[in-house]
């Protein structure tokens, strides 16, 4: 699994269970003034762990132990196919992966509404 790490300041599970208990109650779109809900607004700052993953391959143990540097593994994962987004181990969107200069990228593809995605980050 690639994973994009966003700060040094990581919190832990238990730091983002408190955080985000009950977030989808407070979580709305937008206030009437067009500025976020004032509850939701105290935690947007917050670090998160955002990670993609590209595929997955099953292998026996035998076959794990002759992998050597320059094997190359394939995974179950077409290349046209979309890659899984993950943040804190949750999935949030799909995407496909890009080339940015010298660095990957993710195309976002798909990503549910904001609220569905509060509810899957709060149930950890």
């Amino acid at each position: 699994m690639m994973e994009i790490n966003l700060s040094d300041d990581m919190l832990s599970q238990d730091e983002m269970d408190a955080l985000l208990q009950g977030a989808s109650e407070l979580f709305v779109p937008e206030a009437e003034e067009g500025d976020p809900s004032p509850n939701l607004s105290m935690i947007l700052g917050f670090p998160l762990k955002l990670s993609v993953r590209l595929g997955e391959a099953k292998k026996s143990l035998k076959e794990v132990m002759q992998i050597i540097p320059g094997s190359v593994v394939e995974l179950e994962n077409y290349v046209n196919n979309s890659v899984n987004i993950f943040v804190n181990g949750k999935l949030i969107a799909q995407g496909e992966v890009v080339a940015i200069d010298e660095s990957y990228g993710v195309k976002i593809l798909h990503i549910p509404d904001p609220a569905a995605r509060v509810r899957q980050l709060g149930s950890f």
